[in-house]
């Protein structure tokens, strides 16, 4: 007696290898870096359905073309075929935290605000709570009353750290008299011992003491 046997077998293409680019690019970077504390959006050309991994694990719900990273690690993308059975995935792409530590400062007492040992490659911006943006520098002079604090920015990244401490700073206005002062006489001139001194204001009579 013969028997006769028969198979079907379906091939399925592989999907076309997926390529994983920055959002604002168009050129494929194994190594990126993300300020901490941003967003950094990675997007795929393929048109199959896809599926982002994160160090070798599934990204559950993740099957768009462009996937929001928040945090640092080796991300892949991998392309589905229609039928489910041919899968292709793309080269790694690693993403890096770069941080920038808050700067420490200083008041002298003296108008001046310091950076405690500043970084030399970095900028430092200085902000007045109510007023923005005040000055640059490890070094500045203000003139005010206010609640100051610094950002350094390391402009290898472009990242910025968090604030510094807020420093409440209480500057006291002591006028100068004699910018207060019209005129002074002092008369007769040259005198036998007595004399008169004449002091004119500019904003009148004022109440002064005269030590001699």
């Amino acid at each position: 007696t013969t028997v006769a046997c028969s198979d079907t077998f379906v091939l399925g293409a592989l999907p076309e290898e997926p390529s994983i680019l920055p959002a604002e690019d168009s050129v494929y970077t194994p190594f990126l870096g993300l300020c901490e504390g941003d967003t950094l959006f990675l997007r795929t050309s393929s048109s199959d359905s896809l599926q982002w991994f994160l160090d070798g694990g599934v990204l559950v719900g993740e099957n768009d073309s462009v996937l929001a990273v928040f945090e640092e690690g080796i991300y892949t993308v991998e392309a589905i075929s229609g039928d489910q059975f041919c899968r292709q995935s793309s080269m790694p792409v690693e993403v890096e935290i770069l941080s920038v530590q808050a700067p420490s400062i200083a008041f002298d007492g003296n108008m001046t605000l310091q950076v405690a040992s500043p970084d030399p490659t970095f900028l430092y911006e200085w902000y007045e709570v109510s007023n923005g943006l005040v000055g640059t520098g490890s070094v500045i002079q203000i003139n005010s009353s206010g609640s100051y604090y610094a950002v350094a920015v390391n402009p290898a990244t472009g990242c910025s750290s968090d604030s510094s401490v807020v420093l409440d700073i209480v500057v006291s206005s002591i006028q100068d008299p004699w910018e207060e002062l019209a005129s002074v006489r002092l008369f007769p001139n040259p005198s036998s011992g007595q004399a008169t001194l004449q002091m004119d204001f500019v904003n009148g009579p004022e109440k002064v003491a005269v030590h001699l």
